[in-house]
């Protein structure tokens, strides 16, 4: 079985510098677009340029979120997952998801 996380190292290897690794997080921050900006090679957002970050689920949390139990298992399952990229993005999701912040 692939996972994300294992197919994204795969591409990163074969693309290289062609090949850019954005999470959604970093959306709401001004650099991660000046960042894709660079990638592509264009001029950055100018600063005027609002980039706001829309909730399009709303705000209510899904039911899975409630169940801890089965929450922890996915984490140490999909722990290698993490690993991998916190390697591609230069940070470390498994602090995220000490937080409870990160997706699977």
């Amino acid at each position: 079985m692939t996972y994300f996380a294992t197919a994204l190292k795969h591409y990163s290897e074969e693309f290289q510098e062609r090949f850019l690794v954005v999470e959604k997080d970093s959306l709401s921050q001004r650099d991660a677009f000046d960042r894709l900006a660079s990638f592509l090679d264009v001029s950055p957002f100018p600063q005027h340029v609002l980039l706001p970050r829309y909730n399009s689920r709303g705000a209510k949390s899904p039911a899975l979120c409630k169940q801890t139990a089965l929450l922890s298992q996915l984490k140490k399952h999909f722990e290698p997952e993490y690993q991998i990229i916190d390697q591609l993005l230069g940070e470390s999701m498994t602090e995220r998801l000490r937080q409870g912040k990160a997706i699977f």
